[in-house]
């Protein structure tokens, strides 16, 4: 009988502090519930920036560097052009006009952006805050848009599961006042992984005209991704049951790619147009054919002096000691061979190396020698009597050369020209004549 009183204090001792700690648990976590506490990340404002930041930067300096003539460019309204923007519910942008405005406005150089917003000239006129005497006319028009946005091109995904499970028998060590007498285990994992494409595409129009410069567009498209992941792992011990379950999702920035759309292409239409080698910028990248066939079209165009004067400029870009005076003397002989090992003479292949791998750093450098080449061609010419010998052109030949030079305005803006400035070149033909003039 004591046995069994005893017996009966036990259980009644272990139910009562199985139930104190249910309570006691039940008003800690209601407590919990009641009053939670959550932290939130505070972050300073940063400014944006991309991996083609400083691309855009040194296309700028390339302008510079290359001598290129100074080109305005303004754009129109760019948007999406898929209609995609309003039943995404925004996922990709629906407007990227000021992405092109930044992007155009980074780049510097000899390129300046002009913006279109005729209401604020319109009503700057009307308030007699300008006469538009000052304002800058445009000479190329970017058009364009997001044309392609594909979702779920390609979707995988995995799933994981994992149960065991175990059962005490009633002659086990297992307290009969346990709820149940098994013990399970089960884990699961569940992976998904979806693919789209982002695609935009440009092109220019000359403002002059209002119609495409021909070879003048781009249309790059990016991969993004959006994955998701969920796993979960529960416990079960003789009834009570535990888990813990996690989630996560990211979406690659539909919006961000977008940007990285328009600053690939816009460095590519100002290479393209100004005849620059921007895919030495670029990683991976290969030669732009449009340029290069541009380069080689241009240079098999002069002169056989001009062919000369135009690869001596690039030499001193190169770093060699030569002048520009369109003869390929002795330093222009040991330039050459030192360069191509091959040939003291200019073609047109040699010539599309040395155009193409001008170096661009240190950029200091690069734009000395450049100020070098306008130094070299604003001085006086030395006019041997070889050179002085060859008589002028006539006024009907100037006339015939003046009008082919209008005619080709254009293709002259998407090719390089052998001068660096117009202005420079005038004055230098006008002292060259001056001086066979008073040689003579």
């Amino acid at each position: 009988m004591d046995y069994l009183l005893l017996t009966g204090t036990i259980f009644k001792k272990k139910y009562m502090v199985i139930l104190s700690l249910l309570i006691w648990s039940q008003l800690f976590f209601s407590c919990a519930i009641q009053h939670p506490e959550v932290t939130i990340k505070e972050e300073p404002p940063a400014p944006k920036i991309t991996s083609l930041d400083k691309i855009l930067r040194q296309i700028g300096k390339m302008t510079e560097i290359y001598g290129s003539v100074p080109v305005n460019i303004q754009s129109k309204d760019v948007g999406d052009e898929t209609g995609k923007s309003e039943g995404t519910k925004g996922e990709i942008p629906r407007d990227i006009s000021k992405m092109v405005e930044s992007t155009l406005n980074s780049v510097g150089g000899k390129i300046t952006y002009v913006p279109y917003d005729p209401v604020f000239l319109m009503n700057m006129a009307q308030t007699g805050y300008s006469n538009f005497q000052d304002k800058i006319i445009p000479d190329v028009v970017v058009t364009g848009g997001i044309t392609e946005f594909d979702v779920g091109l390609e979707v995988r995904g995995s799933d994981t599961k994992v149960g065991v499970e175990a059962e005490f028998t009633e002659n086990s060590s297992v307290p009969k006042w346990t709820p149940s007498n098994v013990v399970d285990l089960k884990y699961e994992a569940q992976d998904r992984e979806s693919l789209s494409s982002i695609t935009v595409d440009f092109n220019l129009r000359e403002f002059r005209t209002s119609s495409g410069v021909a070879g003048m567009q781009t249309i790059n498209t990016v991969k993004v991704y959006k994955a998701a992941a969920e796993k979960e792992l529960g416990f079960s011990i003789f009834g009570p049951t535990f888990g813990m379950k996690g989630t996560v999702q990211k979406i690659q920035g539909r919006h961000a790619a977008t940007r990285l759309l328009v600053q690939l292409s816009m460095i590519q239409l100002v290479g393209k147009y100004l005849g620059l080698p921007y895919w030495r910028l670029l990683p991976d990248a290969q030669p732009d054919p449009v340029v290069t066939e541009a380069i080689v079209d241009a240079f098999l165009n002069l002169s056989e002096t001009d062919q000369i004067r135009w690869t001596q400029e690039f030499l001193i870009l190169h770093g060699y000691d030569v002048e520009i005076n369109g003869i390929i003397d002795e330093k222009t002989k040991a330039a050459l061979v030192k360069f191509d090992h091959q040939t003291p003479y200019v073609s047109k292949d040699t010539f599309l190396t040395i155009y193409c791998s001008v170096p661009l750093e240190p950029i200091e450098l690069a734009l000395m020698r450049r100020k070098k080449i306008i130094a070299l061609l604003s001085a006086p010419p030395k006019v041997t009597p070889q050179q002085a010998s060859v008589s002028e052109e006539s006024p009907k030949q100037e006339e015939v050369k003046k009008e082919k030079k209008n005619t080709k305005k254009t293709k002259q803006r998407i090719t390089p020209t052998p001068s660096l400035e117009d202005d420079l070149l005038n004055q230098i033909e006008r002292k060259e004549n001056r001086e066979k003039d008073e040689w003579k």
